[in-house]
């Protein structure tokens, strides 16, 4: 999860801040990064979370339910904060979001080849990181690859217009 939330915000926490209080709606998932958080129900500490890409705040976003914990960081602590990543997945068209994530991993972890980049990620894998189906990312990149704007070879996906896929992930493009 960690390696998927690494164009999210960063926070910097205290000993003793809160992430999430028990009873509050945030909204927001939290992805830890470093540090050392502790959960409590009242005031009793049920666990400690220190593993990298651990989740905090996701079972009340999902459920739209409020915290049922006080997570509060028992050392400095660093978290990347995935609220406008949410709002992204329940406002934006699925092709939006797969032109952004697909722009994210050219930048990220593209291979250029003579003004192209050749990215190693399946439509599948694509589907799950935008937060869309298979069928879309199928449909999406089908009509990209149409349009001259990537070229697609067993297990990878290779960006030929790099233009025309961020207007696509702006918002500015050709919806399939």
């Amino acid at each position: 999860m960690l390696a998927l939330a690494t164009d999210l915000p960063e926070v910097e926490l205290a000993p003793g801040d809160a992430v999430v209080r028990e009873g509050g709606r945030s909204g927001s998932i939290w992805v830890l990064v470093s540090g050392a958080l502790e959960v409590r129900k009242g005031d009793v500490v049920v666990n400690t979370i220190t593993h990298p890409g651990a989740l905090v705040g996701e079972i009340s976003v999902l459920l739209g339910t409020d915290h049922a914990a006080t997570v509060l960081a028992t050392e400095p602590s660093r978290l990347r904060h995935a609220h406008t990543r949410l709002q992204s997945m329940a406002l934006e068209p699925a092709e939006q979001r797969l032109a952004r994530t697909l722009v994210m991993l050219a930048e990220r972890v593209g291979l250029p080849r003579e003004g192209e980049t050749e990215i190693a990620v399946t439509r599948q894998e694509l589907a799950d990181m935008a937060g869309t189906t298979v069928e879309s990312a199928i449909r999406a990149t089908g009509a990209w690859k149409r349009a001259g704007i990537v070229a697609t070879v067993r297990s990878h996906i290779r960006v030929v217009d790099h233009l025309a896929l961020r207007a696509i992930a702006a918002g500015r493009g050709a919806r399939t």
